[in-house]
């Protein structure tokens, strides 16, 4: 007699292991579909090899530019980020603490910037 008990004995889904995408040919795009289940949940801090917590940093599947941090203390945070044409690094905003902001809210800031950067708004006062 087969036990089908879902999630009894198995082993606890991961971020990396569960939830990255992978492309056609089964190689990680490094992406995720935020949802806000999936960072409450899943966006943990990680240990590196010396036992100490590092930053952790996960891009959004849905919206290009979206990220989500875990820092050392724990605390999750939501940004934007992207590359101005000619400079050499990556612009960061800040977009808000989760949960604070939700997932559905940060996608549609992150539309707002998209949309006011291409028009050549300052970003910080699109944020506001």
């Amino acid at each position: 007699m087969k036990n089908d008990k879902l999630g009894h004995n198995n082993p606890p889904l991961t971020l990396e292991e569960d939830f990255i995408i992978k492309d056609n040919d089964g190689k990680s795009t490094g992406r995720v579909k935020f949802t806000n289940t999936l960072l409450k949940k899943y966006l943990i801090r990680k240990l590196n090899g010396k036992s100490e917590y590092v930053e952790r940093i996960i891009n959004d599947s849905e919206r290009v530019g979206l990220k989500a941090k875990v820092s050392p203390g724990g605390s999750k945070t939501l940004f934007y980020q992207y590359k101005p044409k000619g400079a050499k690094f990556p612009v960061k905003f800040m977009l808000g603490k989760f949960p604070e902001m939700s997932v559905d809210a940060a996608r549609s800031l992150v539309e707002s910037l998209k949309t006011g950067i291409a028009l050549g708004k300052d970003p910080k006062s699109v944020i506001a």
